[in-house]
C-alpha cells in the first residue's frame, strides 16, 4: 500500500492500538457478615481510544505481616471507557492495605 493508507497504518503502529489503562481510587470495604469477603472497588480508566483487554491483579496486603492474597481478573475496555471494577476477596479478618495493579496487554 502507498500513499495516505499507509501513512496511517504506520502512525498507527507507531503509537499502538490498545487501551492505555490506569488505576484510581481504590477502596478496601470490611467483609460483611453475609459474604465474609473483604470487597476492593477501584475506577479503572482508559486513557486512549485504543481498545482491548487487561489483566488486574487484586492484591489485600496484611499490614502486620506483609502476607498478601489476591485475586486475578482480566476486562475488556473500550476507547476513552471509566469503569467501576467491583472484587470480592476471600482473607482472614486483618488489618490490610488494597491494591490494584493493570496491565496492558493481558497475559
Amino acid at each position: 500500500m502507498n500513499g495516505p493508507v499507509a501513512a496511517i497504518q504506520l502512525a498507527l503502529a507507531a503509537v499502538g492500538t490498545g487501551p492505555r489503562p490506569s488505576v484510581a481510587d481504590v477502596q478496601l470495604i470490611a467483609p460483611s457478615e453475609n459474604t465474609g469477603a473483604y470487597r476492593v472497588e477501584a475506577t479503572i480508566q482508559n486513557s486512549w481510544l485504543g481498545h482491548g483487554q487487561v489483566a488486574l491483579l487484586v492484591r489485600l496486603r496484611d499490614r502486620a505481616t506483609g502476607a498478601t492474597v489476591q485475586e486475578d481478573r482480566e476486562i475488556d475496555l473500550r476507547g476513552r471507557e471509566r469503569t467501576l471494577l467491583v472484587v470480592e476477596v476471600q482473607a482472614p479478618r486483618g488489618e490490610y492495605d488494597a491494591e490494584v495493579d493493570v496491565e496492558y496487554p493481558a497475559r
